[in-house]
């Protein structure tokens, strides 16, 4: 009925969906950013900070850092929005 090569592909697909599109933690994203801050790496730190917002929008620890590295990357204004 199916080519041989169905039945492997499906099991595999659905045993990889777990994987796909898995969400980090606001924790993991508040290290991922303090990471790439090590390195100078501002515009990837900032979106690691912005996702980490998102999950958690009421975390003040994550809105400071977000204010600092806005601040750290001439933002004033966007610092000034997550104060």
């Amino acid at each position: 009925m199916f080519p041989k090569f169905i039945k492997p592909l499906l099991i595999l697909i659905l045993l990889a969906s777990p994987l796909m599109g898995k969400a980090e933690s606001p924790q993991t994203l508040i290290s991922l950013a303090d990471q790439a801050m090590a390195r100078n790496q501002l515009s990837t730190a900032l979106i690691h900070l912005k996702n980490a917002a998102k999950q958690d929008p009421e975390n003040p620890f994550i809105r400071l850092k977000l204010a600092d590295l806005f601040v750290r990357t001439g933002q004033g204004v966007q610092a000034e929005v997550e104060l």
